[in-house]
């Protein structure tokens, strides 16, 4: 941010207890989601919890994020640009944020289509509907492999543990 001239245009926070954070990213105009990436630049499976925060938000995200889940939770959505890490990035960083200002990237909807799976109500209506219908089934029966079945491991835990 300094060094494209953006320091006016850009505020960084600290931490902020969930709540606070939750209303401040909602009135971002941009969004900053850095990420962990592999000094062999193999692809990275660990997605920060912020990520579908992010997502769910429904305001443009930028992302620095090499190869792997990151990037292709946000790969192929008009409000997303991710940042490839390394020599460049900065300036990388700089441009998107000099775009967004100017107004450069696509706008976004209040309540965009694709936020929609992200959001606590929908995850949990998701995992409420798999349990119900687990529940309603008669063959909804949790079948526990021999080799797991606690009933045959023996042990003081063999006669607490319910299969």
């Amino acid at each position: 941010a300094r060094e494209a001239g953006l320091v006016p245009s850009v505020e960084a926070t600290g931490y902020l207890p969930h709540r606070e954070t939750t209303a401040e990213l909602l009135a971002g105009d941009l969004l900053w989601l850095p990420t962990i990436t592999r000094r062999d630049g193999g692809p990275v499976s660990n997605v920060p919890a912020k990520t579908y925060e992010y997502l769910g938000s429904g305001r443009p995200v930028v992302s620095l994020a090499g190869p792997g889940d990151v990037r292709d939770a946000l790969g192929g959505r008009t409000r997303c640009r991710v940042v490839a890490p390394g020599t460049g990035s900065a300036g990388a960083l700089g441009e998107v944020i000099a775009a967004a200002l100017a107004g450069g990237l696509p706008p976004t909807d209040p309540d965009p289509e694709d936020a929609r799976a992200f959001r606590r109500s929908e995850t949990a209506r998701g995992v409420a509907e798999a349990l119900r219908a687990a529940a309603s089934s008669d063959s909804a029966r949790i079948t526990v492999p021999a080799q797991l079945d606690p009933s045959t491991l023996g042990g003081e835990d063999a006669d607490r543990a319910t299969p």
